[in-house]
């Protein structure tokens, strides 16, 4: 995925979705940071993924993407 597709899908779908979208692609991700490990559409996560500038990570809150 390019970095253009990677923010495309965050805005489209909840953090759950977006963790699915990713894994459906085998694009490669890391979990920096998760309020709630069992729900990630509760509270805060932040999320690196291959694609994405070097020291970039996507931000969801509640499950919608708040940015970079």
């Amino acid at each position: 995925m390019t970095r253009q597709d990677i923010i495309a899908t965050a805005e489209a779908f909840k953090a759950n979705g977006f963790i699915t979208i990713l894994d459906q692609q085998r694009v490669d991700y890391e979990i920096l940071d998760m309020d709630n490990i069992s729900d990630p559409n509760d509270g805060f996560v932040n999320i690196t993924v291959d694609g994405l500038k070097l020291g970039e990570a996507l931000l969801f809150v509640d499950g919608v993407f708040s940015g970079l």
